[in-house]
């Protein structure tokens, strides 16, 4: 229990005091941050999936199923309740903040493998499947369809780009070139990473172009504009591009292939994507005064257009505008929401801890002991924090395998450490010593150095156990 509350309380205050850091920047691109980088999919994914092949092979698959379930419990619970109190929440908090908020779920990937060696992870309501053929089915029938769909939304971007190429020129007006460059520099964008800036018949909004920052182009469409509302594009495709939003995108692709059975997640990606411009508009506008607003909002009325793959436009849509507008012309006074936000970041953390998945039942006696077991040196001992390394000798072993063959367990993956009482059986087989732990709902099998966890879905009667083990 200490452990929990260490480590919710660590995650509360580093939350926190990041968001209230983020409000204290002074420059345009500090301004720019945000506390949950959506850059993190990528590259803690791709961690994430080297650390699971370098584990034990037979729990990748166990693994990556937990991982998979995780990730489609957390994205269901948190854009469900986006998408129905976002209003709400616009109008109680600031847009950087709610925009943070859809970004919830990449803590997950953040999260997930690295608190498993944790007593934390444990978690509370598990869902026990015991048709194993028919799960796996439905895991790879799931896990396909997600994955067609999400190459489907990553054809269709490359398709837009490789369209867009077609009709590309490089821009040559000296003084849009100048401003661009000014602006860079105003947002501290290094000299070795300018963004190169291009123009196309084929489009009525400026654009910010592409996921990853590397591969990532600004198009102008072919239109007369003043210079300062040159200043106004550059700025807000600026902190777009700090920002990320263009990853940001991509994460709500995966979002919405991997949860394409969620009513609320097609509604959820629109909202967000609404919610990514009212932030934008925020920073953008930060001490902005009213003639600044007007002439911002007449630009975005005069830009309105469609985003298309893994883009960002000056207007995005018609839906969205309303809100905008509101809060580019009457800008209210709303709260920062840095606690708020923490206390959200602490629930999505612990949700691995809340809900988990179990397959492949098996008897316990069999799977343990296999008939096959040398009593001779078998020990049995109890641990616990309160009275850790008393040895009991004498158990009724016979007792004990009885007590099992009654049990079902269920493979989970879920931490081999306790953070209470335990009482753990050790046992000779095969000129090798075996450890079989229990604690209240969990089995952990200590065989050879290979380490698995079992949950059993009706409990264990740990007072019996004990009386087993005090004979």
């Amino acid at each position: 229990m200490f452990v929990r509350l260490f480590i919710s309380l660590f995650i509360v205050l580093v939350v926190y005091f990041a968001s209230s850091r983020i409000e204290k920047k002074c420059t345009m691109k500090e301004r720019c941050q945000t506390i949950f980088s959506p850059a993190w999919i990528v590259r803690i994914l791709i961690l994430y999936f080297v650390l699971l092949l370098m584990g034990e092979r037979g729990t990748i698959l166990l693994k990556g199923i937990s991982f998979l379930f995780s990730f489609a419990v957390t994205s269901f619970i948190v854009f469900s309740l986006l998408s129905v109190s976002a209003e709400s929440l616009r109008k109680r908090y600031e847009a950087k903040t709610v925009y943070a908020l859809w970004l919830l779920p990449n803590l997950l990937y953040f999260n997930f493998y690295w608190t498993s060696s944790l007593p934390v992870f444990r978690p509370l309501f598990v869902f026990c499947i015991s048709h194993e053929t028919l799960f796996r089915y439905i895991m790879i029938a799931w896990f396909v369809i997600g994955s067609l769909i999400l190459m489907g939304n990553i054809i269709s971007h490359f398709r837009f780009r490789k369209k867009l190429d077609e009709s590309l020129y490089e821009l040559r007006d000296e003084r849009i070139l100048s401003l661009w460059n000014k602006k860079q520099e105003e947002y501290e964008i290094k000299e070795s990473k300018r963004i190169p800036i291009y123009t196309s018949p084929s489009i009525s909004s400026a654009m910010t172009v592409g996921a990853f920052y590397r591969n990532t182009i600004l198009v102008l469409p072919e239109k007369e504009y003043t210079d300062d509302e040159l200043d106004m594009i550059f700025s807000h495709e600026l902190v777009h591009i700090i920002r990320e939003d263009g990853m940001t995108k991509l994460y709500m692709a995966i979002c919405k292939a991997f949860n394409f059975f969620d009513p609320f997640i097609y509604s959820g990606t629109k909202k967000c994507c609404q919610d990514i411009e009212l932030a934008c508009d925020q920073i953008v506008l930060t001490d902005a005064d009213e003639k600044t607003r007007r002439d911002y909002g007449k630009l975005i009325l005069s830009s309105a257009g469609e985003e298309e793959g893994f883009t960002s436009n000056l207007s995005a849509d018609g839906e969205s505008m309303r809100y905008r507008l509101m809060n580019i012309l009457e800008p209210k006074e709303r709260k920062k929401g840095a606690f708020f936000l923490s206390v959200c970041a602490l629930i999505v953390l612990l949700i691995p801890d809340m809900f988990g998945v179990a397959y492949h039942k098996q008897n316990a006696e069999k799977l343990f002991f296999n008939g096959n077991i040398d009593y001779e040196n078998a020990s049995v001992r109890q641990e616990g924090f309160e009275i850790p390394g008393i040895f009991y000798r004498n158990a009724d072993k016979q007792a004990l395998i009885s007590f099992l063959s009654k049990i079902d367990v269920y493979e989970i993956y879920a931490s081999k450490n306790f953070d209470g009482e335990s009482v753990c059986v050790r046992y000779l087989m095969d000129d090798e010593y075996r450890e079989i732990e229990f604690n209240s709902r969990f089995i952990v099998f200590h065989d050879q150095g290979k380490d698995r966890t079992y949950y059993v879905k009706e409990g264990i009667d740990m007072d019996l156990v004990k009386k087993m083990c005090e004979r």
